[in-house]
């Protein structure tokens, strides 16, 4: 009982001293020109609170057509960005920060901070929509659940991931980026560590021909890491909670994830994650 109240106390250590991107409010909702504020510039900006509490602007523009099934639904939902996309369509997006005091044009993107970022809902309709997320390598490593619904395609200048399970939006992750994920919310997510010196994210959101619009929602938290998890008996555990059928996050798809692996201790050298809990219990 010691030993496993040492790693949730280490897990707990290693989530409050993340570099958290607060996602605020939403100040434009016009993505491609398509609405809903169709007066309004052609982007999605946002207000945030970076890690150090300073304020900037998100901006989440598309580089390729946006072909949207209706717009009313793109937004905040919490702090998880929302974008609609019309069936057998695909679009490319970058996300990028700037700074509101001395950037009013948006041409001069700030370093991102090296956190992370989640991506969730990645799943498929009734009739072949299935989604993918193609990420380019902004980031280190990637985390899915050991119980995942995606499959992953690894390419040398980008990491794909598609979605599988049938669903209809009735599952999608809308709370606080350190609130409660679902099993099934986690299944579909994939969690990302930040590369340094990355001043935009870059990706590209799509889904197979079908009848139903597709969605996807992200943020930039460590969702898959972090969030704890809400069983399917509605018990609460932590993220790294093993065994009772928790969605278990793994590093790159592989090896399970743990302090060594997070960099949970301090210093280049990190010890087994068992010499850093024995301290702990000391």
């Amino acid at each position: 009982a010691r030993l496993a109240a040492a790693r949730r106390r280490l897990h707990a250590d290693f989530c409050g001293k993340l570099r958290v991107i607060k996602i605020e409010k939403i100040l434009v909702n016009n993505l491609g020109g398509k609405g809903p504020d169709k007066d309004a510039p052609p982007y999605m900006l946002f207000e945030v609170t970076m890690s150090d509490q300073t304020k900037a602007h998100l901006k989440v523009d598309n580089f390729t057509d946006y072909l949207p099934h209706e717009t009313k639904d793109n937004g905040l939902y919490g702090e998880w960005i929302s974008i609609i996309l019309q069936e057998g369509q695909e679009v490319g997006l970058v996300a990028t920060f700037h700074d509101p005091e001395k950037d009013e044009n948006l041409t001069e993107n700030l370093t991102i901070p090296q956190g992370y970022m989640t991506f969730g809902d990645i799943d498929a309709g009734a009739n072949g929509e299935k989604e993918f997320l193609m990420v380019a390598k902004f980031f280190e490593h990637y985390y899915i659940g050991d119980h995942t619904m995606l499959q992953v395609e690894d390419h040398f200048f980008a990491t794909t991931f598609w979605g599988t399970h049938r669903e209809f939006g009735h599952d999608n992750p809308r709370h606080h980026g350190h609130d409660v994920m679902g099993v099934q919310q986690k299944k579909k997510a994939v969690t990302m560590s930040l590369a340094p010196d990355v001043k935009a994210a870059t990706f590209r959101f799509g889904c197979l021909k079908g009848r139903s619009p597709r969605e996807i929602r992200f943020n930039f938290h460590a969702a898959m890491l972090c969030s704890q998890t809400r069983m399917l008996s509605g018990k609460i555990v932590d993220a790294m909670e093993t065994g009772q059928g928790n969605v278990f996050p793994r590093v790159d798809g592989k090896e399970a994830a743990d302090s060594a692996s997070l960099n949970m201790c301090n210093g280049t050298d990190c010890p087994p994650e068992e010499e850093v809990i024995l301290q702990l219990v000391d």
